[in-house]
């Protein structure tokens, strides 16, 4: 059992929860879909290419994040 499971939930915080998505920064048309279903951007990090590829076969990649507050979240 991990330590954060083994902890009661502190109810009387205040909190707020996100869904959040990243998508290559370069897809327009994904990004446009995703700021027109509420998600705003959070901004744009460099990833080392993608996951299981050695990184000097791969070009680093540019990701969106894109976040929206999930319906019933406290804020």
């Amino acid at each position: 059992m991990s330590v954060a499971s083994a902890r009661p939930l502190d109810r009387s915080t205040p909190r707020r929860l996100d869904a959040s998505q990243d998508c290559v920064s370069h897809n327009r048309s994904l990004r446009d879909y995703d700021e027109g279903r509420g998600f705003v951007h959070r901004g744009d990090t460099r990833r080392p290419g993608l996951p299981g590829q050695p990184k000097e076969d791969v070009p680093a990649l540019w990701m969106s994040r894109y976040e929206r507050p999930v319906a019933g979240s406290r804020t």
